[in-house]
């Protein structure tokens, strides 16, 4: 008996009570505005079902006239059936207006199809007898016509009728629900009221002890964490209240602590993150200016060494000549060289070395140029084209009595492909296959004078449209080399974005 006592007394005990309660007045609130709410419910749903039989049953009038004047035009059995399903649809109509009493002119309009449906049957019934002549029911089906008017010309006032009805119904329903609704909330504000007052006297009796507690930990807490164990010799819920506390600062003490120490850290990443962004960024900015650096000095010396002969061979015009062309395309070079060009200004300075060469190999050599006029305002890296140029020169037609050289730049569906085709001594697999390495490798450090020119250009156009540059090869050893790069995507705005940058 004493161990009852005990738990009736307790915290437990009177939480669990106080929790009934509450669900107590949940339940009753959830019920009485679910009931209200179900009965609204239904009522709206007996109007709104009203509405529907009713422009149903209208609807079937015109059903009814069409089957039948198709049955007594035809005698189709089709016709038939179909007339005898939109007559029993006409006979729920007319039994609904006869039964819901909307008004006058809905009750002359159930008379009217009342007698319409009589002369229908009566009409279907003739042609169903007829054996030899369908006179009479043509005859009877004037009059059926006449009907169908009639009744076509009472619907609209029936239709108004109706829908003043149903919404007189709809703000009769609201009404009562309302009056409904105020009687609940009438009752809820009473209830509500006498459940603060109990809610009231239980939390005055149940925060008495806690707020004892608040009071002694203000005289036990600091600022700097500092917390004596709190004396205390009761074994009951706010002894144990009393222990727990002292752990729960204890633990808050040290994650504090360790808080401290992780936002330190977090911010010290934080810094070194920005310190290796901004790394990666000279990095970058630095290997663009590196290989914009390493254009190809053999063409420079063999345009010199060219010049030289002429001048010792021919004394003439051509060196002034050729003169002009290098100086027109050194100057061409170094003043965009740190520049992104547009391919149109890229082919226009590739004329100068073009001519240069003409001067060089005379007409051993047929060059041909192919821009796509799409791609004349495509950004790339100055001196794109050169370094392909040379390769095709001196590695594949250079040596050879008569070649071709064809340099484009071409539109293949949303991707631009850049190309120098020879058709010189071509690659053999190995070199191939040793070039397409070169180009995969980060580093790519060339170890041939293909991979200078190449690795030179590929890397140029990977800091320009990262992840979106693509080598192409095609070669057969003695018979010829297309040589180039493919870039991916050229109308998407993020690629547009990066090529500004």
């Amino acid at each position: 008996m004493k161990d009852k006592v005990l738990f009736f007394h307790s915290s437990r005990c009177k939480l669990v009570l106080f929790s009934i309660c509450l669900l107590a007045y949940g339940v009753m609130v959830a019920v009485l505005f679910a009931s209200n709410g179900r009965r609204v419910a239904e009522d709206v749903g007996v109007i709104t079902s009203l509405r529907e039989d009713y422009y149903g049953g209208y609807f079937s009038i015109a059903r009814t006239h069409t089957n039948l004047k198709n049955y007594v035009g035809y005698k189709n059995e089709d016709y038939f059936q179909l007339y005898k399903e939109s007559s029993e649809e006409l006979t729920k109509f007319i039994t609904l207006l006869q039964n819901v009493q909307i008004g006058p002119q809905s009750n002359n309009l159930g008379r009217l199809c009342q007698c319409y449906l009589d002369e229908a049957e009566y009409i279907a019934k003739l042609k169903e007898q007829a054996k030899a002549s369908d006179s009479a029911a043509l005859e009877r089906m004037e009059k059926a016509d006449h009907l169908y008017s009639l009744v076509l010309t009472f619907a609209p006032y029936s239709i108004n009728e109706t829908e003043e009805y149903i919404s007189a119904q709809i703000v009769l329903q609201n009404e009562v629900a309302s009056e409904k609704q105020r009687h609940i909330l009438i009752l809820l504000a009473v209830v509500t009221v006498l459940l603060i007052g109990i809610v009231t006297l239980f939390v005055n009796y149940f925060l008495e002890p806690l707020e004892r507690l608040t009071k002694l930990v203000r005289e036990i807490s600091t600022e700097s964490w500092n917390i004596s164990e709190a004396p205390t010799s009761r074994r009951d819920e706010m002894g144990l209240l009393y222990q727990t506390f002292y752990q729960m600062m204890n633990k808050n003490r040290m994650q504090y602590d360790e808080l401290k120490k992780k936002q330190h850290l977090e911010i010290q990443l934080q810094k070194e993150r920005e310190k290796t962004i901004q790394a990666e960024a000279m990095i970058a900015k630095t290997k663009l200016k590196v290989f914009q650096s390493q254009i190809n000095s053999h063409f420079l010396f063999n345009t010199l060494n060219m010049i030289s002969r002429l001048a010792y061979l021919e004394h003439a015009p051509q060196v002034q000549n050729a003169s002009n062309l290098l100086a027109r395309f050194l100057r061409a070079v170094l003043s965009q060289f740190n520049r992104i060009v547009t391919l149109e200004e890229e082919f226009e300075m590739t004329e100068n070395y073009i001519e240069i060469q003409k001067l060089r190999f005379q007409d051993r050599i047929i060059f041909e140029e192919n821009l796509d006029p799409d791609l004349a305002d495509l950004k790339i890296p100055s001196v794109i084209l050169q370094p392909l140029l040379e390769n095709a020169i001196v590695h594949g037609v250079g040596s050879k009595s008569k070649g071709f050289v064809c340099y484009s730049a071409v539109l293949e569906g949303e991707d631009a492909l850049l190309t120098v085709y020879d058709d010189g001594n071509g690659l053999s697999r190995e070199q191939q296959k040793s070039l397409i390495e070169q180009l995969s490798e980060e580093d790519r450090d060339p170890k041939g004078d293909h991979g200078i020119g190449l690795s030179n250009v590929y890397s140029r156009l990977q800091l320009l449209y990262p992840g979106r540059v693509e080598p192409v090869l095609e070669s057969c050893e003695g018979e010829f080399a297309r040589i180039g790069f493919k870039i991916f995507d050229i109308y998407q705005e993020s690629v547009l974005k990066e090529a500004v940058k």
